[in-house]
């Protein structure tokens, strides 16, 4: 964790998904700035391959439910990248104008398997992701996610939850309340 900038002195976590989200940015950066110079083309290169995470996450999740698998072959990642959708799920704000298919596979945190299959190079990984494309579309996946198998997954969508929906909410309330009181 060190080598990737994660663990120095300065930063104090207060949640686990502030520590995975800052190592996929490290990585992405870290991708992004081998291939371009340019920082706009390193921001929109790490805006595509942050994406086409999400929407694997969720690929392997659907095949994981439907056929029993936890990973994505070549061919449904070439779906993914060309017609922007899984079995389920489409993807309308999916653009890649920036990475091409190599980069899907060969920079991005997917590893293969001896049988040409990809998945997230950890579990957890492919958690964190998954756990944001719930916490995004909350009222659509939630209900129908079984987590099981998943606890990360679980344990990641509270701390999003907590982080950016249960405590900016208490916050404003305690705002409106001293501003109302302040104005009595």
């Amino acid at each position: 964790i060190d080598k990737c900038g994660v663990s120095t002195s300065n930063n104090i976590y207060q949640y686990s998904i502030d520590i995975y989200g800052n190592i996929i940015n490290k990585w992405i950066s870290r991708e992004a700035k081998h291939i371009y110079a340019d920082e706009s083309k390193q921001t929109a290169f790490s805006k595509e391959l942050l994406s086409f995470s999400f929407a694997t996450a969720l690929f392997i999740y659907e095949s994981s439910t439907d056929k029993g698998t936890a990973f994505i072959t070549k061919e449904d990642i070439q779906l993914l990248f060309k017609e922007h959708k899984t079995a389920k799920s489409i993807f309308s704000d999916l653009s890649f104008g920036n990475i091409d298919e190599f980069t899907l596979t060969g920079r991005s945190l997917l590893t293969r398997d001896k049988e040409g299959n990809w998945s997230f190079s950890h579990k957890s990984i492919y958690e964190f992701f998954l756990a944001y494309c719930i916490y995004l579309n909350f009222e659509n996946l939630f209900l129908k996610t079984d987590f099981s198998s998943i606890d990360m997954c679980e344990h990641f969508l509270e701390e999003f939850c907590l982080k950016y929906s249960t405590i900016p909410f208490f916050a404003g309330l305690k705002n409106k309340d001293a501003c109302k009181n302040k104005s009595s």
